[in-house]
């Protein structure tokens, strides 16, 4: 076992196989093509709302994933070996507005390539879930937002699909990820750094809340893992440090790298009600994939501070 995923580790299975990423222009995603490209993968790329710019080796094309002949087209014309389904409506809102879109886009695209997985076979299905899908283990299901209901729905389903079409898919429970290159400057992390460098003040909430932080490179590792370890079929897999650190912590470390001496405005904006606190079961995983994370929050932070610092420098609109 241990001599199989050492091999794993080297990617070598990646040569040349056919790999369709849904979503790539997401935070997660493009970091995802550029580590298979690295590795020799022929990636198709898909977006919905803006075009990625990668390498011209990357076949880049548009895909609605909540058009199911789309979709089935898609698999039917690159034939991939293993897919990615990054796309999805992230909104942590609890408005009632956010409950048709992320049913739409979350449940209903997943449904959608599920479906056209049963007429165009592929070797297997890498699915994103949450960290919320700890809740489906509780007596009483209570999802902390729309979006979080829709996730679980959207792994129900996919268990479904394995258990009765025999569907290869593997559920990658995602905890709170960050890194360079995260477009969405409502995520905590990337809000505070770009205000700061914008020379405005952040306003926050208490900052109590504790959260599992994994950085972006860890994430897209065990996502390959995911995509190659043998025996995964039907599963979910966590994929974070098993450490909770807490807002007000992280808040604190971005605001030592960068040197700002004044302290956060903690207690401007209210908690979000069902806030999500729980830690993945890092020693599950090793198990399963023979992964763990590398990079710890303190060496994490000052990677992404870093790295917007050079990006605002070189395009202060950023």
């Amino acid at each position: 076992m241990t001599k199989s995923l050492k091999r794993q580790t080297n990617y070598e299975p990646l040569n040349n196989k056919k790999v369709l990423v849904i979503g790539a222009s997401s935070f997660i995603g493009t970091h995802l093509v550029l580590k298979l490209v690295e590795h020799g993968a022929i990636v198709h790329a898909t977006y919905l709302s803006k075009k990625p710019d990668f390498c011209p080796k990357v076949i880049v094309e548009y895909l609605d994933i909540t058009d199911l002949v789309a979709v089935k087209n898609r698999l039917k014309h690159f034939q991939p070996d293993y897919v990615f389904n990054l796309a999805a409506y992230v909104n942590g809102s609890r408005s009632i507005e956010m409950v048709l879109p992320t049913m739409k886009a979350n449940l209903g695209g997943n449904l959608n390539l599920l479906l056209a997985a049963t007429e165009y076979p592929v070797k297997r299905i890498v699915l994103l879930g949450s960290m919320d899908e700890h809740q489906e283990l509780a007596n009483e299901i209570s999802p902390a937002s729309p979006y979080a209901a829709s996730k679980i729905a959207s792994s129900a389903y996919a268990k479904m699909f394995h258990s009765l079409y025999q569907l290869p898919i593997v559920i990658a429970k995602v905890f709170m990820v960050y890194g360079p290159n995260q477009q969405d400057t409502e995520k905590l992390i990337p809000y505070t750094i770009t205000t700061l460098l914008r020379g405005e003040r952040p306003a926050f909430s208490a900052g109590t809340r504790m959260v599992d932080w994994v950085y972006i490179s860890d994430v897209v590792d065990g996502l390959l893992k995911l995509m190659l370890v043998p025996g995964l079929e039907g599963k979910s897999v966590s994929i974070g440090t098993g450490e909770l650190v807490s807002v007000r912590s992280v808040i604190s470390s971005i605001f030592k790298a960068l040197h700002i001496q004044e302290p956060p405005n903690f207690g401007i904006i209210p908690e979000r009600p069902l806030e999500t606190m729980v830690a993945a079961e890092v020693k599950h995983t090793k198990e399963q994939i023979g992964w763990t994370p590398s990079i710890g929050i303190k060496a994490g932070i000052k990677k992404t501070v870093k790295w917007y610092q050079e990006s605002f420098q070189s395009s202060p609109s950023y």
